[in-house]
């Protein structure tokens, strides 16, 4: 009934099996594939931000219903208005829970599921915060649980999926146990007429009756499947394991095609009618058709960071968080970066700066607005309805302004760059030097011992060396005298700054070695950072909410409580 000729390999290197599948065995689905159909005009600025507690690498997915956005961030969960930021309520309210929760709430009826590291998945009333009932697994649960037609199914480190009613928290009866795989459950499982689809740790993609909790098909992967979860889009249901990513028929599991690529797909692709879009280990983004595996970007966009979640698709925009806090908009048609910010971290302790932040949580889109959940606690909304008026701040590190230096190279020259409204456009920043603009030196590792100023946005900072002879040759000083240094920097909504300061060269003293600043910014771990001390979302000795931005007073400028 079914082929699988190679078709060879294409121009990206891409290596493609089709398989011949009869149209009877298609079914129409419902899409369940981390995509939103509102759109949002680029580019965005920071609305709002809340700040709770640090929590590495925090997966867990912010959640919208109604006026209200929840999040968990270590050991607790919270309850945002969606419009101000202003908290609503914590669960707990008194003392933290005790053990890290892992998961994206899933809401349904007034009510919040949630999984923890105890092994308990809770169940709160959305209004109040306050629990109704648990259910205890007695091992560990980061699989995000789904709600579908009154139950809940969630998986557990022991390789079971539950499936509990969601009025009294005990299990469905033909699900008594639970199912069982060999393995941990990665990801939510997906439920789709009828079918609950979830993937084990031991490759294995299971297809499993809602109503009897019993397996109908299973098919061994073959490939890591860390970070993965099943997509089902339309009449498919998609899986990736290693550097392939299978396409099936959601009927039966019957092999679709499938796509060998260069390197281990990082996350669960997302998909929508724009394509279906899949993040490699190398940070690439390629996007395909979903029907055939048909290549639709001929040059696949690469990011500058690692990628950690999932990818979100609405509106005809694909939005990637990555690590070191970026946060990008991708034209789905084109693969053309449409919008590009930096989050800078936050806290809600002095004495535990985070030096940057990951995104490692997949972005939201609801209600007009982007949701962004970093892992230093921070809750971003983000939209195109609060104009950004102000332009990036410029910080000069060095020289100083007014200092007397010796003239011979290397003369270093940095300043850091931010913008907390829509972000600093890194194209527009330049540099001059007595009024002459310098070259930018070429993106890529392979170019880092070029002539020329490099803006890095992880730090959010503009560096430049005067370049010096790398053999024998005469070396030329500047000049005695004044000397002038100006920073163009424009943010994403048009706004633009010039910062010039002067130092003066004396070439009759002499030439020290370079120290660098106190507040030097490389390295990982706590205190100092990209954002130059906490974002302006942050406070101590409690959370931050509730203010606006696009103004220089900056976003987070009040606690509500």
């Amino acid at each position: 009934m079914a082929c699988a000729p190679n078709l060879g390999t294409d121009r990206l290197g891409l290596t493609l099996r089709a398989i011949t599948v009869c149209a009877a065995m298609c079914l129409p689905l419902a899409s369940i594939a981390g995509s939103a159909a509102e759109p949002l005009r680029m580019p965005l600025s920071l609305s709002w931000k809340y700040t709770a507690t640090y929590d590495t690498n925090n997966p867990a997915a912010p959640a919208v219903s109604g006026d209200t956005v929840y999040f968990a961030s270590g050991d607790r969960m919270y309850a945002l208005d969606v419009e101000t930021g202003a908290l609503k309520w914590r669960f707990p309210q008194d003392q933290p829970l005790g053990t890290r929760i892992r998961t994206t709430p899933a809401i349904m009826d007034n009510m919040l599921y949630f999984g923890a590291d105890d092994g308990k998945l809770y169940a709160l009333n959305t209004s109040t915060g306050k629990g109704t009932w648990l259910f205890d697994t007695r091992t560990s649960v980061g699989s995000t649980p789904t709600v579908a037609d009154g139950i809940v199914y969630f998986g557990s480190a022991d390789g079971h999926i539950f499936a509990i009613d969601t009025r009294t928290g005990a299990e469905v009866p033909s699900w008594k146990g639970g199912f069982t795989a060999q393995d941990e459950i990665s990801g939510a499982p997906v439920v789709a007429n009828g079918i609950v689809y979830a993937i084990s740790l031991d490759q294995v993609l299971h297809a499993i009756g809602a109503a009897t909790g019993k397996e109908r098909f299973n098919v061994r992967l073959g490939g890591t499947v860390l970070r993965q979860r099943p997509v089902v889009y339309d009449s498919y249901v998609y899986a990736c394991a290693g550097a392939k990513i299978s396409c099936f028929m959601a009927r039966n599991l019957a092999p679709r095609w499938n796509l060998i690529l260069p390197n281990d797909i990082a996350v669960t692709p997302a998909v929508s009618n724009d394509g279906l879009f899949v993040i490699t280990a190398d940070n690439t983004i390629y996007s395909f058709d979903p029907r055939t595996g048909r290549v639709l970007w001929k040059n696949p966009p690469k990011l500058q960071y690692d990628v950690l979640a999932a990818p979100t698709i609405s509106g005809g925009t694909l939005f990637v968080g990555t690590v070191l806090g970026g946060i990008y908009a991708i034209n789905a048609r084109t693969g053309e970066v449409e919008w590009l910010y930096q989050t800078q971290p936050s806290t809600i302790s002095d004495d535990a700066i985070a030096k940057w932040t990951n995104v490692a949580a997949s972005p939201v889109v609801a209600d007009g607005k982007l949701f962004v959940l970093s892992d230093d606690g921070s809750l971003a909304a983000f939209d195109s309805t609060d104009t950004d008026t102000a332009p990036p701040d410029i910080t000069i590190v060095e020289p100083k302004m007014g200092v007397v230096i010796n003239g011979v190279p290397p003369i270093h020259f940095e300043a850091r760059i931010i913008d907390e409204g829509s972000g600093v456009n890194p194209a527009s920043v330049r540099l001059m030097l007595d009024g002459e603009g310098v070259a930018r030196r070429p993106e890529g590792p392979e170019h880092e011992d070029d002539p020329g100023y490099y803006y890095d946005l992880r730090t959010a900072t503009l560096t430049y060396d005067t370049p010096e002879p790398r053999t024998a040759a005469l070396i030329r000083p500047l000049p005695d005298g004044r000397h002038t240094v100006s920073v163009v920097a424009t943010d994403w909504t048009g706004n633009t700054i010039t910062k010039t300061w002067s130092f003066m060269i004396d070439n009759s003293v002499a030439k020290l070695q370079r120290r660098k600043p106190q507040n030097d910014q490389s390295g990982m771990g706590m205190s100092g950072g990209p954002g130059a001390g906490p974002g302006r979302g942050g406070s101590s000795g409690g959370p931050r909410g509730g203010s606006r931005g696009g103004s220089r007073g900056g976003p987070g400028g009040r606690n509500d409580r």
